[in-house]
């Protein structure tokens, strides 16, 4: 179990949680934990979810496809990010899009009773958990609201500059840093076709406001991108 806390102890969802209590709720709620190939199916979109995830290790793609068979990509999971919360928290108990591994992922599943019914053992930290769990819910239908925006803002530099400040600031402003897309599926998230992300992302760098190398940006000009994202 402290291997697995040593894992998890970053994740929102234990957010001013000492190590003792992390450890309790291991303890308490005895976790299923699963490994996928990349490319696997982690949960299908609709399948009934009972369990909330958390990943370990590995990244997923989290996409919805339409009656056409379109997929419409919403976001990626990372180590120590959670899915579920609105599906096991809501009336509709079904996972409202699909998980698929990118690459080799190891994926805890907590079930959602633990967070229905207060436990004897972990009582001192259930309070916390569902405050925690509450931001998440909040912080997940942000998400889902900065899809929306993507999809109906009509410029493309306004949608690759609010993109970019948006992933400088998940690391600390910095001009540096990595994206967690690659070139198909930034163009999938923003819906676009593929050339049209490069030639717009060509044309900002020749105007010399970023420069990029597959998925590693440097921002160049932030007084440009923020004039651009607003």
């Amino acid at each position: 179990m402290t291997a697995i806390k040593e894992e998890i102890e970053g994740s929102k969802l234990f957010l001013s949680m000492d190590n003792e209590q992390i450890l309790r709720f291991l303890e308490c709620s005895k976790p299923l934990i699963r490994s996928f190939s990349a490319k696997e199916i982690i949960l299908e979109q609709g399948e009934p979810q009972k369990e909330l995830l958390i990943f370990l290790e590995g990244s997923a793609e989290l996409y919805k496809n339409d009656f056409d068979g379109n997929r419409s990509l919403v976001g990626i999971l990372s180590p120590r990010d959670l899915y579920g919360q609105l599906a096991i928290f809501g009336n509709d108990n079904r996972s409202p899009f699909t998980v698929e591994a990118v690459e080799e992922c190891r994926v805890m599943y907590i079930g959602k009773d633990l967070f229905y019914r207060p436990c004897s053992n972990v009582c001192p930290t259930h309070q916390r958990l569902i405050q925690n769990m509450l931001a998440l819910l909040a912080n997940q239908a942000a998400l889902l609201d900065k899809k929306i925006e993507y999809l109906t803002t009509k410029s493309l530099r306004k949608k690759i500059a609010r993109f970019l400040l948006e992933e400088s600031a998940k690391n600390q402003d910095a001009d540096l840093f990595e994206i967690p897309l690659n070139r198909e599926a930034l163009a999938e998230y923003f819906d676009v076709q593929r050339p049209s992300l490069s030639r717009e992302m060509t044309r900002m760098k020749e105007e010399r406001i970023i420069d990029f190398h597959r998925r590693t940006f440097r921002l160049l000009d932030r007084e440009a991108l923020r004039r651009y994202a607003n």
